[in-house]
């Protein structure tokens, strides 16, 4: 029989101090530790490809999921005012509960020993596995779902490892540890996410009661660890749309992020802005993993709201009760703990007398303490416990042949998640951006001796690192490889009163577009003559004006081209076609106004007014800017671009960035998108600027400025 167990902040301090979490938690650590350095496609070819014996009950849980997966066609959302939490939802798991005793049978049912039970055993170890297959897919009341339901199926996962449904020790070599990690979780996850876009699901508590996302917590946790020692997948990768889409199938963290960004609109840094301080300030995938199992611990499984809806019962047992019983500690509590103390005895009391068996069977607690599957201790109890086989050469038909033992399972040495079952004291922590960094993602042991710990962890995180390689320098936002140092800089959308504000923006007096990252910019600097290609959103707003200035390459100073000297500023400048805009011939036409239809903005004749930029880049030695039609002119090379270089996939790809610059609406009559792609190898760099334009009824055009450096 389950049941609750946690009533107040007291018992998530015992609870998270007891063999039962500790346990818990050593059994995520194996799991993760499995699925270091695999894709999630090999396993699912290597599972398939396995022996029957193996491949068996994980094709048998597998087929659980997909079950349930398929009844949700069977109960589409209904038409509602509401825009979340769907009631359609309660029909589906409704559903799935009736469906619950059945499914986990047939798990249990794998297990040649169980059959021999008596039908109130069976009963007993369904109910059981049923309660935590309900809750793991969300509340029909409230139709939410969030990290408590997350690790209500954790804890099925425990439950099936200490009945041998699935193997879970690492030690032997035929384990499940890693079909569990890349093909179980990532088909529960995939049947969790079908159900939350589906029914509009509701983000339990506040985003999950600590999720990285609205809902979920170990894609993140198992996805780093994937990760670990990637060759060329770094923790900043996450920002590149072409990495998030190229490899979102194969690693849960990608993946994850995937998610994100295909339910939520706007700068990832705003809507995701714990991820994004991790992709920026954390280096290591390996830290990203220790600092999750930590944050786990404490903000999952430490907190109140989500422990309090953990049940417990004969497999995963609430061992700090019992503890307490037995140390005289119960005494102690406040009447009201008392209250509730005696409501959980009477409940124990009933479930021992539903286990009664026959004589031969002993149902009384146990005087000795053994060790069961993953290092749980058991102890004097009054919580409904298995019934114990009677002490003959055979065992079969008992419970306790399937709760084997074995010595406790230590957390995976370099999987650090502070989760040592010795530890009384609980601290609650509400984290927030970078503080979340520094209480789980800072190594203390780097910490120089008598440094203050919050100090230091914000210097470190302001100043990572360079990872240093054979042939390059990976640097915190760039790269450094041949001579040559890239980098970019992205910052925040640029409004109107910032941007007149900016000094290296003051001449810039004409109207901008809606959208303007007027920090954003990406830079090459050959380091030893000192060329630099700078590609920035202010310069290529100035390049929208037909008639523009530009530096004299004799003494530097600057003349202006005006309308009167059209000549000489088309000679200089590549000419444009002025874009009008199909309706405005009919608005022309119009008798009822007297406005004159120009493709200009009010009062900037010179302005194009989809601002459309004539711009491969500014290009310029130390700091002397020149001409860019002069020195592209002399930069240019007959030989082209290598392409066939650039399509070899055996050639890695180092660092690439995507850099925003300006977009536009144009006053509802269409769009315009100016961006610069970043590439480089170990052969060559590759620039790609691209200008997209759309004017609605009109036209579509794409201006592409490409350098390629070898």
């Amino acid at each position: 029989m389950s049941f609750k167990a946690i009533r107040n902040e007291s018992d998530v301090a015992h609870w998270l101090a007891s063999s039962t979490c500790h346990n818990l938690l050593s059994m995520l650590g194996d799991i993760a530790k499995a699925s270091c350095g695999n894709p999630i496609e090999k396993t699912k070819k290597n599972s398939s490809n396995s022996s029957e014996d193996t491949r068996g009950p994980v094709e048998a849980v597998v087929a659980q999921l997909n079950n349930i997966s398929h009844l949700v066609s069977l109960h589409p959302p209904v038409n509602q005012p509401q825009r979340y939490g769907n009631t359609a939802f309660r029909g589906w798991l409704n559903a799935v509960e009736k469906e619950a005793s059945k499914s986990m049978a047939s798990l249990l049912e794998r297990v040649a020993s169980f059959k021999a039970f008596s039908s109130e055993h069976q009963t007993i170890l369904i109910n059981e596995l049923s309660t935590y297959w309900k809750i793991s897919f969300g509340n029909s009341t409230r139709i939410d779902y969030g990290t408590g339901h997350e690790a209500s199926f954790l804890m099925l996962l425990y439950c099936l490892g200490k009945l041998n449904i699935l193997e879970l020790d690492p030690t032997k070599v035929e384990n499940h540890l890693s079909a569990v990690a890349l093909y179980i979780y990532p088909t529960y996850l995939s049947v969790a996410r079908l159900v939350q876009r589906t029914y509009m699901l509701e983000p339990a508590g506040s985003h999950g009661v600590w999720s990285l996302d609205d809902y979920c917590f170990l894609p993140f946790l198992l996805g780093a660890s994937q990760l670990i020692d990637h060759s060329n997948i770094r923790p900043r990768s996450i920002l590149y749309d072409e990495i998030i889409e190229g490899y979102s199938s194969q690693y849960m963290y990608l993946g994850a992020v995937n998610f994100i960004n295909t339910v939520k609109t706007g700068p990832f840094q705003e809507h995701s802005h714990i991820l994004y301080e991790l992709s920026t300030k954390i280096s290591s995938w390996e830290d990203i993993f220790n600092g999750l199992m930590k944050m786990f611990r404490v903000e999952v499984l430490g907190k109140f709201p989500v422990a309090q809806h953990f049940y417990f019962g004969t497999i995963l047992k609430p061992t700090w009760l019992t503890q307490k019983d037995r140390n005289g500690s119960a005494g102690t509590r406040t009447s009201k703990d008392t209250k509730g103390t005696a409501a959980t005895t009477a409940t124990t009391t009933t479930a021992t007398t539903a286990t009664t068996t026959t004589a031969t069977t002993a149902t009384t607690t146990a005087t000795t303490t053994a060790t069961t599957k993953f290092g749980e201790t058991k102890v004097p109890s009054a919580t409904p416990s298995a019934p114990r086989a009677p002490r003959a050469p055979t065992s079969v038909g008992t419970l306790s042949g399937l709760l084997t033992t074995r010595r406790p399972t230590p957390i995976p040495t370099g999987f650090n998640s502070s989760s040592s079952s010795s530890s009384s004291s609980v601290q609650h922590y509400n984290p927030n951006g970078r503080d979340v960094l520094s209480r789980y993602f800072y190594n203390k042991r780097s910490m120089p001796k008598g440094s203050s710990s919050n100090t230091n962890s914000l210097q470190r995180l302001s100043t990572p690192r360079p990872v240093k390689h054979s042939n390059y320098t990976l640097l915190d936002n760039g790269i450094s490889i041949k001579g040559w140092r890239i980098t970019s800089n992205k910052g925040k959308m640029t409004d109107s009163i910032e941007l007149a504000q900016m000094k290296e923006a003051s001449d810039i007096t004409f109207p901008t577009p809606e959208i303007v990252f007027g920090h954003n910019s990406v830079i090459f600097e050959h380091q030893a003559s000192g060329l630099c290609i700078n590609i920035n959103a202010l310069d290529g707003l100035r390049s929208c004006i037909v008639e523009q200035a530009h530096m004299d390459d004799n003494d530097g100073a600057t003349t202006t081209t005006t309308s009167t000297a059209t000549t000489a500023a088309t000679a200089n400048n590549p000419n444009r076609t002025l874009v009008k805009y199909a309706l405005a011939e009919t608005w022309a036409q119009r008798k009822d106004h007297g406005i004159t239809i120009n493709t200009a903005k009010d009062g900037f004749e010179n302005l194009d007014w989809t601002y459309t930029p004539v711009y491969p880049g500014t290009i310029y030695r130390q700091s002397k800017k020149v001409p860019y039609y002069d020195i592209t002119t002399k930069l240019m090379s007959n030989q082209g671009i290598d392409y066939d270089r650039l399509k070899d996939r055996t050639l890695p790809i180092l660092w690439f960035d995507v850099i925003d610059l300006y977009e536009t609406e144009l006053d509802d009559c269409g769009s315009g998108t100016l961006e610069a792609k970043v590439r480089v190898m170990p052969t060559c760099f590759f620039i790609l600027l691209r200008w997209w334009l759309r004017v609605d009824d009109t036209m579509v055009r794409i201006f592409d400025t490409r350098i390629y450096c070898k």
